[in-house]
């Protein structure tokens, strides 16, 4: 019994103690972040003493251990003697200075700058330049093909066929059949050949980019490769093509561009007279 007793008191200890043990956890769990907080606060109270203790403003000695804030101490500077002052006599005073002497100036004489060295233009093109030209200066001195007067001018028409507006490359002239078409400017034949739309067509070229087509021609009086001179008769007009009357297609190109003829040719006389065909 004695044995069982004892048992029962270390048992209700080991209660108590585990009860009050789980009490402490729980009050404890509960207030952390107070005691973290009166922790917090200690440090800043023992850092904040620290710092009004120390006087950081003074800068801090050689051999101290520490450069912080540190600069030179100021040299001690010796005060200069005391020079007395000594006043001329009235008799000293009334002595004239000597006049300054006048010295020769000697003019500078500009220095001679080297001529610069003429700029290296670089190594010669592979392609020869061809001089570019305005369409003035390319059409300057044409003559007309045709004395007639323009039927159809340059730029866009409605077309006389279709009935629908197109651009015109050239301008057309109104003449009878079997009329002279002469070569506007020197050159040479490049290429006669039949189009859908001008009929029988002649290309001659005139250098530097420059060219004149003629179309809706009846038959032509040179052939490809042949030199022309300028007022040469090289074909009669015709009405080939999609003409319905006789007429003369004149196209001007400079690099390719068509270019309005009529800010080119000279004015305009009568119409030739209508020669005879068979």
């Amino acid at each position: 019994m004695e044995k069982k007793g004892l048992s029962e008191w270390i048992q209700l200890l080991k209660e108590g103690a585990g009860r009050r043990l789980h009490s402490f956890r729980l009050w404890f769990g509960k207030r952390w972040l107070v005691w973290a907080s009166v922790g917090l606060m200690l440090v800043a109270a023992g850092g904040g003493f620290f710092y009004l203790a120390t006087d950081w403003t003074r800068p801090a000695r050689p051999g101290a251990g520490s450069d912080f804030y540190w600069s030179e101490s100021p040299v001690a500077v010796e005060p200069e003697e005391t020079i007395p002052l000594e006043i001329p006599s009235a008799q000293e005073a009334t002595i004239a200075e000597p006049e300054p002497q006048q010295q020769e100036v000697t003019p500078i004489q500009p220095v001679a700058q080297p001529e610069p060295a003429a700029a290296d233009p670089g190594p010669l093109p592979e392609e020869t330049l061809l001089p570019t030209m305005t369409s003035s200066q390319a059409f300057a001195d044409l003559v007309n093909p045709v004395t007639a007067e323009i039927a159809l001018p340059f730029g866009w028409q409605k077309h006389p066929v279709y009935n629908d507006w197109r651009y015109h490359p050239g301008v057309n002239f109104k003449v009878a059949l079997g009329t002279e078409v002469k070569a506007v400017l020197p050159g040479t034949v490049t290429a006669i050949k039949e189009d859908n739309e001008w009929g029988k067509m002649l290309i001659i070229d005139h250098g530097a980019e420059q060219c004149s087509i003629y179309g809706y021609l009846d038959e032509t009086r040179v052939e490809p490769g042949h030199a022309v001179e300028q007022h040469q008769v090289i074909a009669t007009v015709g009405k080939s093509g999609i003409a319905c009357e006789p007429q003369l297609h004149l196209e001007l190109r400079l690099a390719g561009t068509a270019l309005d003829p009529e800010l080119y040719l000279p004015t305009f006389g009568e119409a030739m007279p209508v020669q005879a065909q068979e």
